[in-house]
């Protein structure tokens, strides 16, 4: 099943208030649509850059975790909601060869808290089948109101409690595909496990082994994958010389830790620098961007020098499948980007995010720069720091 992400909306995490829209196509239904493979989002520190992508996070756990609202998740949920709104939605467009031809599917949910009580107050998935996503030509497969299921799907109703909890996707999801016969609910199934979020600040692996559990039958498939590995830490550090890996059985399964080999000593990958660290994910994230799913970065060039950020997104661009959509705080990947339709998104102080789609002969940079994008930041004066320092 052939299935690719075309647009989301969303809003209601953090301060995001308005609907935020990021689109990966034009819209049209057509096997030859093009496809915006790399995106990048600037804005000022606080502005919901990282609260985009939190919505994503959120989003895919509610479609994959049944138990999302009943385990320790909730508190955590229930603080990063818009204090003003108490509510967050999400809606995912996509397209996919399913069946004999292109069919383009939505589908939406939109959480509530009562109180601290979280529930879903609306699912739904839904047939496009005019010209572009934005037809009103839609045909209902199924909705949720407050848990009450409005559809025929056979085995896949479920009761008002647990539709109040669990997306159906989820609750689907958990039965295997095998059980599913409606193929726009595997579809959307697919599409989330395509997601990938990284969120550097925030994880906690950096700091754990880095060692993999792997079956006999993908240590190949791991070996190689290490050797990508070090050809992509070797480009930033020439003086390692390979990485090797040490295994351990635990059970059926191999316990792979990979050692970098330098000249005059070995480390374990978990001991390396917090750099080396950083860039063993990275590789990870965009290599599954690379392959043809869908990754969303937060600070990539947190990661990366300008020059390799550049050099890595110029690659990208020629030879990704997927999709690379990342924050940034550097300007500089703008040059390379600016060439793209529709891969320059700034995220103003009002919460508007805006699509550079300005002639090829006006330079992005300095106008951000010189505040003439909306909302942009950048129209300040030195001084404006004078109170919140101690001068004397």
């Amino acid at each position: 099943m052939n299935i690719r992400l075309i647009r989301f909306e969303t809003y209601g995490i953090k301060n995001i208030c308005n609907k935020l829209s990021i689109d990966f196509s034009n819209g049209k239904i057509e096997p030859n649509s093009p496809f915006y493979r790399a995106k990048a989002i600037f804005g000022l520190n606080g502005s919901g850059k990282t609260a985009i992508l939190d919505s994503i996070e959120i989003y895919k756990s509610f479609l994959l975790d049944d138990k999302y609202l009943t385990n320790s998740n909730t508190n955590k949920l229930v603080n990063m909601l818009n204090r003003k709104l108490n509510t967050f939605f999400f809606k995912m467009y996509f397209i996919g060869d399913l069946g004999d031809k292109l069919k383009a599917y939505s589908h939406e949910i939109a959480i509530k808290d009562d109180n601290g009580n979280l529930y879903i107050s609306s699912e739904a998935l839904k047939e496009i089948k005019g010209e572009t996503i934005f037809s009103t030509n839609i045909s209902l497969i199924y909705s949720v109101d407050n848990g009450v299921l409005k559809a025929d799907l056979g085995d896949l109703a479920y009761s008002e409690a647990k539709l109040s909890k669990s997306t159906l996707i989820s609750l689907a999801a958990r039965r295997g595909n095998e059980a599913i016969s409606s193929s726009p609910i595997l579809g959307v199934i697919e599409l989330a496990e395509k997601i990938l979020v990284y969120k550097d600040f925030l994880d906690s692996t950096l700091n754990s082994s880095l060692a993999d559990l792997i079956s006999e039958d993908g240590l190949d498939a791991y070996i190689a994958e290490t050797k990508k590995l070090e050809s992509f830490i070797k480009t930033f550090n020439n003086d390692l010389e390979e990485i090797a890996l040490t295994k351990a059985r635990e059970g059926d399964k191999l316990l792979c830790t990979r050692v970098l080999k330098y000249k005059d000593y070995s480390i374990p990958l978990n001991e390396e620098s917090r750099g080396i660290r950083k860039l063993a994910k990275m590789h990870f994230f965009i290599n599954e961007a690379v392959k043809g799913n869908f990754v969303f970065i937060d600070e990539l060039d947190s990661s990366l020098n300008a020059i390799c950020l550049n050099r890595l997104l110029e690659f990208f661009l020629e030879y990704g499948m997927g999709i690379l959509c990342f924050t940034t705080n550097s300007l500089e990947p703008i040059s390379v980007l600016k060439k793209e339709a529709n891969s320059l998104l700034f995220l103003g102080e009002t919460g508007k995010l805006v699509v550079w789609n300005m002639p090829a002969n006006i330079n992005p940079a300095k106008h951000y720069r010189e505040g003439y994008i909306l909302d942009s930041p950048y129209n300040l004066d030195y001084l404006d720091f004078y109170s919140a320092f101690d001068v004397e």
